[in-house]
């Protein structure tokens, strides 16, 4: 009976341990996932304001200044859209958004190699 028992205590307690490195598990993947979605963010927030700096510069200088700006294709291996307003840009990944004020803006800005320039005091994106 005592061999019975003590293989019984070592099934209990292996699977007591097997419990706790589930939860272990569990818990590492959820904050795991809460700082990758927190770092996305933040990416998405410095991406906006870079192209509001770049704007606010742009309208700020002579007419004639042209400058190239790249954007990602995606923020932290993530999909993400860009769509420029009359005088804002938002950026969108899934059901987050940011939106940046902007000088007035003609044009669209793109994933890629984007124009920006001052002509005659306006500026334009990609036009």
């Amino acid at each position: 009976m005592h061999r019975a028992q003590v293989a019984l205590e070592f099934l209990m307690l292996s699977m007591l341990a097997l419990l706790v490195m589930i939860v272990l598990l569990v818990l590492f993947g959820k904050i795991f996932s809460e700082k990758t979605h927190e770092a996305t963010l933040q990416a998405m927030v410095d991406l906006g304001r870079s192209l509001q700096e770049e704007t606010i510069l742009a309208a700020s200088v002579h007419s004639g200044y042209l400058r190239m700006i790249l954007l990602p294709d995606r923020i932290n291996n993530q999909p993400y859209t860009v769509e420029t307003a009359a005088s804002a840009v938002r950026l969108e990944i899934g059901s987050d958004s940011v939106t940046f004020a902007t000088p007035p803006l003609v044009g669209t800005f793109i994933k890629g190699q984007n124009l920006l320039r001052n002509e005659n005091g306006t500026v334009e994106v990609n036009s």
